[in-house]
């Protein structure tokens, strides 16, 4: 039987053929390349025809065989590319423009396994190399993989862009009857009426003097915020789990903490607390007593998120956590 090649998955040329027969012929197509980077296509020819339909539609003109063909004559790249025969090509060459999007998502993709096998090469080259340090490695490959972007292109929104986007998000926030929250409220009723609860999204940092409170309020959130069903992750670098949740018994069952930590509970207290224990070990709330960095907070929130998702982080405290790599990132 004859060998049939595999398809070569860091290009597709009649993916980026298509994508620009259906912009040169029409103008909605076009204007989805305009804050497309152009490295997105393998070929150089492609590329230098992108950059003019994104020349043309950025200054606000027309997006034809003609302008596009008179653009790149311009710019002396008309040659490159085999003049207007080749621009005829493209056009005579795309299936449908409907579809443009399909062929464009095709491109990217090729174009981020492109930039993935590189990372993967200088990947290789960073762990056969003896001076580097390999926490160091690890870092830069998550960072560098999170960050893959194609081009230097910067999203900018409008003021009306906003605008629609927030009054979605009114919309989206309006409590419908029957459907949970999508707010996390603290349990505290006068904060809560002060702030209208916490979003996702959102940093919350509680400041004050030494031994008022902050590391109660905070532990006071996360319980309640649990007890609506949220998911949250309790990050503690102060107390173990056997004191976090005294004082959650505490606060469940109505007994003063210092009653429980004295060791001298009576038969009420031990009542109370046997009443608790049911209805706390059943929210959604976890604690990791070893995330002294910041890399490590990112670790455990990947874990929960990654097993049933995540919906609130709490940090006590801030100025226990250690800087991933003091040398070269600032404790900030």
């Amino acid at each position: 039987m004859p060998v049939t090649e595999a398809p070569n998955v860091y290009f597709n040329i009649d993916a980026e053929k298509s994508t620009l027969g259906a912009a040169i012929q029409d103008s909605k197509c076009a204007k989805l390349l305009a804050d497309v980077a152009t490295d997105i296509y393998y070929d150089q020819k492609h590329q230098a025809i992108h950059t003019a339909i994104c020349s043309l539609v950025k200054s606000g003109k027309a997006v034809d065989l003609v302008t596009v063909d008179q653009e790149l004559t311009n710019h002396n790249t008309n040659d490159l590319i085999g003049g207007a025969v080749y621009l005829v090509e493209l056009i005579q060459f795309v299936p449908t423009t409907v579809n443009m999007k399909d062929y464009l998502r095709i491109v990217y993709e090729c174009a981020m396994r492109r930039q993935m096998r590189l990372i993967a090469k200088e990947l290789s080259d960073k762990t056969a190399d003896p001076m580097q340090d390999p926490n160091e490695i690890r870092e830069w490959a998550a960072r560098t993989v999170r960050e893959v972007r194609l081009g230097g292109t910067m999203k900018l929104i409008s003021v009306q862009e906003a605008c629609m986007a927030t009054y979605e998000q009114l919309e989206q926030d309006q409590q419908k009857p029957d459907e949970p929250s999508k707010k996390i409220m603290s349990g505290i009723a006068t904060l809560d009426n002060k702030l209208g609860g916490l979003r996702g999204g959102e940093y919350v940092a509680i400041g004050a003097r030494p031994s008022v409170g902050k590391s109660i309020l905070a532990l006071t959130f996360c319980a309640n915020a649990a007890r609506q069903g949220k998911r949250v992750l309790l990050i503690s670098l102060e107390m173990n789990e056997v004191q976090i949740t005294e004082r959650i018994l505490a606060d469940q069952g109505d007994v003063p903490l210092n009653v429980i930590t004295s060791g001298n509970l009576d038969f009420a207290a031990w009542q109370s607390l046997a009443k608790a224990i049911s209805p706390v070990a059943k929210i959604p709330l976890w604690y990791c007593l070893e995330a002294t960095t910041v890399e490590k907070v990112r670790r455990a929130a990947y874990q929960l998120y990654e097993n049933g998702g995540l919906d609130m982080i709490a940090v006590d405290y801030l100025q226990l956590m250690e800087a991933t790599y003091a040398r070269r990132q600032s404790r900030q």
